[in-house]
């Protein structure tokens, strides 16, 4: 997928816009090219089905249907001092048995 990238990117921008005075003409372009790839230009390979999107609109949507899955951590179980197991406390102790 990145070499489609790159051949996209120089067929789109690098030799139509061209020849360059110098790098930070490139940086600059590169910037506004990937800007308006991510956030204006609509792909329509992006999701299943017909229909055209940006990749910046399909993150956020994503984000905001999977919201509750991405906030959640795994939570860890521990014994405390006073022999307590508490379930979200992330202070591990070794609890060791003095009949031995």
């Amino acid at each position: 997928m990145a070499e489609s990238f790159n051949g996209l990117y120089k067929w789109e921008l690098i030799y139509p816009k061209g020849p360059w005075r110098g790098l930070e003409d490139v940086e600059f372009a590169t910037l506004t090219y990937v800007d308006w790839f991510n956030h204006r230009r609509l792909h329509g390979e992006i999701e299943p089905g017909p229909g055209f999107t940006t990749p910046a609109t399909f993150e956020a949507e994503w984000h905001k249907a999977n919201k509750r899955a991405t906030l959640s951590a795994p939570q860890s179980v521990s014994i405390d001092e006073d022999g307590i197991s508490h379930h979200g406390d992330t202070t591990v102790k070794t609890v060791t048995d003095s009949t031995n």
